[in-house]
């Protein structure tokens, strides 16, 4: 008879692992470049595996920074040449990982981009204000 751990998903308590599958599964899911004109230093696929080995361990983004510059194998698992800073990690969690209900999505830059123009150029019923401040006139003597 199977027991309840082994009739649900496998877990792991390896760090290594758990960063191989996360790269694995970015691969499939997602392109590895966020743009055309990106720096070629990191793929997503790397700096989600990496975030996701945040998370695993409950590190700050320094944390994980530092864990990284000492542990070579961990690197070489996320395929990761040279360590990033924490302030790129810190951006890309705000660029793959977007909370929503509870449920991490990942959406392509270029819908970012479309979403973001259409709220642009739609007309706005909540506000009558004009797009831009007139500017401040100084004050006469």
């Amino acid at each position: 008879m199977k027991t309840k751990s082994q009739t649900t998903r496998p877990m792991t308590k390896s760090v290594l692992r758990l960063a191989r599958e996360a790269v694995g599964i970015a691969r499939e899911a997602m392109p590895a470049r966020s743009n055309e004109h990106s720096p070629k230093i990191y793929t997503q696929h790397s700096l989600f595996g990496a975030l996701a080995v945040r998370e695993f361990l409950g590190l700050d983004y320094r944390g994980l920074e530092q864990m990284l510059r000492e542990w070579p194998q961990l690197r070489e698992a996320l395929g990761l040449a040279r360590v990033p800073d924490h302030s790129t990690f810190q951006k890309a969690a705000g660029r793959l990982l977007t909370k929503k209900g509870g449920v991490t999505s990942w959406r392509p830059p270029r819908a970012s981009r479309a979403i973001a123009a259409w709220r642009r150029d739609a007309p706005s019923s909540r506000s009558t204000r004009p797009a831009t401040r007139p500017a401040a006139s100084a004050p006469t003597t």
